[in-house]
């Protein structure tokens, strides 16, 4: 009825994650559900984490492709640090890319959007990763029905779960999509009661790893976007079919 359509088209959904090189299929199903997503480059910046690299699939198993970062405090947030621009690290990226990915049926399709978004001097790795990140959404085609924006423009001044209402009331949003449905919900940082004192509903995804034809051996599914490019090129949407279950229902 009336009531319900009204309702349903005030739900307005937002994701927040931290800016990642090239991530994995997983990460743009996430986007894809989302009405607004936030790049999180306001919080601190992990060492090991995927904001300076990402993992391509290789005869050796896994490969690295890593960005230098130039000598920063432990408490710098991720929007204030600095790429190593000393080291020939694009030339490096590139040529391990022709490499591995010579006998894949798109390569070209992925080292020209690679070298689209290796064209630019990136000074810092937030700006380089959420240029990999949004390159590939216009390639998918998924920049067009959502908004992007960045958690530095917010100006937010609480953490953990104050900071989820804090980003959920400056956009307007009443249901948060999170990432993994798998691990217990009590185990989880969130204060999911306290955001539904604020009006709004967490949810998690469930990935489904959906197979696609890789090179090089078993399906891996945790490897960057830029091995599903290299291997299908434009024509996944067949891959989307992970779901997102509100938390209560995953006690």
């Amino acid at each position: 009825g009336r009531k319900s359509q009204i309702h349903y088209l005030m739900i307005k959904k937002i994701a927040i994650s931290q800016p990642m090189l090239f991530p994995w299929f997983g990460e743009f199903e996430k986007i894809a559900m989302a009405d607004i997503f936030v790049h999180g480059d306001a919080v601190q910046y992990k060492k090991g984490y995927f904001i300076n690299r990402t993992t391509i699939k290789s005869r050796e198993d896994k490969k690295w492709l890593t960005v230098p970062i130039r000598k920063r405090s432990s408490k710098d947030k991720i929007e204030h640090v600095y790429i190593d621009n000393r080291q020939e690290w694009k030339r490096e990226h590139l040529i391990c890319l022709e490499n591995i990915y010579r006998k894949a049926p798109f390569k070209n399709e992925m080292i020209q959007l690679v070298s689209e978004v290796y064209a630019y001097e990136w000074e810092k790795i937030s700006d380089l990763a959420i240029s990999s990140i949004q390159t590939v959404c216009k390639y998918y085609k998924l920049d067009r029905q959502r908004k992007f924006m960045r958690g530095s423009e917010l100006n937010l001044t609480q953490s953990k779960s104050l900071r989820i209402i804090e980003v959920a009331k400056k956009l307007n949003s009443n249901h948060y999509i999170c990432g993994s449905g798998d691990q217990k919900v009590g185990d989880r940082y969130l204060d999911h009661e306290l955001l539904e004192t604020q009006g709004i509903k967490t949810y998690y995804i469930k990935y489904e790893m959906a197979r696609y034809t890789q090179l090089y051996g078993a399906f891996t599914p945790y490897v960057s976007i830029l091995d599903l490019i290299a291997n299908l090129g434009e024509k996944i949407e067949y891959l989307f079919q992970s779901k997102i279950y509100y938390w209560k229902d995953l006690i």
